[in-house]
C-alpha cells in the first residue's frame, strides 16, 4: 500500500508545491506516523516504521527464542510508529518469509519474500541478497552518511523498484536494485530534495552510490567465491573500463548527447518530453555529475563533500545551490560554473590535441577546445625512458585548482581561459623524448569524442 492516503504538499522558501505524482518524482513533508493496520491474521506485514508489539505479532519480529501468543480471534493490529519520516509504506502478504539480520553498527535489516512454489534456489537467492545488504551497509554509512533510524525493510512487491522511508519495494531478488533502493534512503529519504525540480540530487546521487556500493560488493564476492566466473567477468569489466564503476552511465550519455533528445536536468521531472531523456538525464548524468566532481576537485575531496553535505543537510530539504555551497567550502574551488553548463544546458565537453610542434629543443602542444562546457584539463605526459607527469590545467572559471590525485610528478599550468578556444602547453624537451600525451586518462572528463585526446609517437 503505497500513495495510499491524503498528503500535505510540502512548503518551502519556493512556496507551496502541490505538484501531483504522475509515476516519477515525490516531495513530501516530514511528519511522525502513528498507524494501526488491523487484519486479517493469517497477513504478514512489512514497510516504513518501528512495529511497537513485535512479541506480541511474532511473524519473525520477536525476540529470538519467545513463544508468541497472539489474541485470540481472525484479525491482528499492527501498530507501527515513523518519527521524521515523509511518507509510510506498508505491504501485506500471507506467503510472506520474512528474514532478518542485523547489522553491524546499524539497523534492523528487514526482508519479506514470497515462494509459492517452495523453490530451494528462490529462498537461496532472497538469503542472498539479505546477507548482501546487511554485509554492505557499513561501507554505505561509511561513504554517505550515519543511517538513523532502527530498522530498514528490503520488500517483495511492485513491478520493479521503488522507494520508501525505511523500506523499499523490489519484485525480484535482484542484489543490484536492492542496493539502489535502499540508498535512496539517504538522498530520497532523510536529504529528501524536491525531487520533481532536483530529481538528479535523487536518482542522480542514488546510482553514483549503488555503483560504489556494486562494485565493492563484487570485489568482495570475487574474493570469497574465486569459482564464479561470472562474478569475476563483470568485475574485471567495470575494475578494467575507466572510469570503472560508473562506464556504463557514461556510454548512455553519450548516446543520449548525439540522439538529440537530450533535455537540460533542470527540467522538471514531470516535463521531460521523452523517457529515454528523464532516465539517462537524471539516472546517467546525474550520476555523472558527483563523478566527474571527483575529475574537477579531486576524488577524495568529492567523497569528503558527500558525507559534509549529508551530514549538513540531513532532515533539510536542499536544493542544487545547498549541495554546491557544501561542494565549494569543502575544495576551495569555484563551482557555479560547472552547476550551469552540466545541469541548466545541453552543451557538452569535447578537448582534443591539434598539433605538436618543436622548436628550440622545446616542444610545443597545441590543445584545442571544441565544445562548450569549459573544464580544467589533466594531461598526461609519458616520457621514452618511461617516466611520467602530469601537466595539469586548472580552469581558470575554479579560482583555484586540485591537489594531487597520486604519486606520479604534477606540474601546475596556467589557468585555461575559457573564451580561448586554444591552450599551448609548453615542454623543455625535445619531442624525440615523448613516447605519448593523454588527455584525461582516467576518463572521468565526459568528452564526447575521445579520438583527439591522445597521441602516441
Amino acid at each position: 500500500m503505497s500513495q495510499w492516503y491524503p498528503k500535505i504538499c510540502e512548503y518551502d522558501r519556493n512556496g507551496w508545491h502541490p505538484t501531483p505524482y504522475v509515476l516519477r518524482e515525490f516531495y513530501g513533508v516530514w511528519g511522525n506516523f502513528d498507524v494501526r493496520i488491523t487484519i486479517d491474521n493469517h497477513y504478514i506485514l512489512g514497510g516504513t516504521g518501528i512495529l511497537q508489539d513485535p512479541d506480541r505479532i511474532g511473524y519473525g519480529y520477536e525476540e529470538r527464542g519467545l513463544k508468541v501468543q497472539q489474541k485470540s480471534g481472525n484479525d491482528l493490529t499492527w501498530h507501527f510508529v515513523a518519527d521524521r519520516v515523509h511518507d509510510f509504506m506498508w505491504a501485506a502478504d500471507t506467503g510472506y518469509i520474512h528474514l532478518v539480520r542485523k547489522i553491524s553498527d546499524g539497523p534492523v535489516l528487514h526482508v519479506l519474500y514470497v515462494n509459492h512454489e517452495k523453490k530451494p534456489s528462490v529462498d537461496t537467492a532472497w538469503m542472498d541478497l539479505a546477507d548482501a545488504v546487511r554485509d554492505n551497509f557499513p561501507f554505505m554509512q561509511e561513504h554517505f552518511g550515519h543511517y538513523p533510524y532502527r530498522q530498514i525493510s528490503v520488500i517483495q512487491g511492485g513491478d520493479g523498484g521503488m522507494e520508501y522511508p525505511m523500506a523499499c519495494l523490489i519484485a525480484q531478488p535482484n542484489i543490484g536494485q536492492a542496493f539502489h533502493e535502499v540508498l535512496h534512503n539517504w538522498y530520497y529519504g532523510l536529504l529528501a530534495s524536491n525531487e520533481s525540480l532536483y530529481a538528479w540530487m535523487d536518482e542522480g546521487f542514488t546510482t553514483y552510490a549503488e555503483e560504489i556500493v556494486w562494485v565493492h560488493y563484487l570485489k568482495d564476492f570475487v574474493r570469497d567465491h574465486p569459482q564464479n566466473k561470472h562474478a569475476k567477468s563483470v568485475y574485471n569489466y567495470f575494475a578494467s573500463s575507466p572510469p570503472a564503476e560508473h562506464v556504463e552511465q557514461y556510454k548512455n550519455y553519450f548516446k543520449l548527447q548525439q540522439s538529440g533528445l537530450e533535455e537540460p536536468l533542470s527540467t522538471h521531472a514531470d516535463h521531460f518530453t521523452t523517457k529515454v531523456a528523464y532516465d539517462i538525464g537524471d539516472y546517467g548524468k546525474g550520476d555523472i555529475f558527483l563523478e566527474q566532481l571527483g575529475y574537477i576537485v579531486g576524488a577524495s575531496i568529492r567523497d569528503s563533500i558527500l558525507l559534509a553535505y549529508f551530514n549538513q543537510w540531513c532532515f533539510r530539504h536542499p536544493d542544487g545551490d545547498d549541495f554546491l555551497r557544501v561542494a565549494e567550502k569543502v575544495s576551495g574551488i569555484k563551482l557555479d560554473w560547472y552547476k550551469e553548463y552540466w545541469l541548466q544546458t545541453i552543451k557538452f565537453i569535447d578537448y582534443g590535441i591539434d598539433t605538436i610542434t618543436e622548436a628550440n629543443a622545446a616542444t610545443r602542444i597545441q590543445l584545442r577546445m571544441t565544445g562548450k562546457i569549459p573544464m580544467p584539463l589533466d594531461v598526461l605526459v609519458q616520457f621514452r625512458d618511461g617516466h611520467k607527469v602530469w601537466y595539469y590545467i586548472p580552469q581558470y572559471l575554479m579560482f583555484g585548482s586540485k591537489p594531487p590525485e597520486d604519486d606520479l610528478p604534477r606540474i601546475v599550468c596556467m589557468p585555461w581561459r575559457w573564451t580561448n578556444p586554444f591552450y599551448t602547453l609548453e615542454l623543455p624537451f625535445p619531442k624525440s623524448t615523448i613516447k605519448s600525451v593523454e588527455i584525461d586518462p582516467s576518463q572521468r572528463m565526459a568528452d564526447v569524442n575521445r579520438k583527439d585526446n591522445a597521441v602516441v609517437f
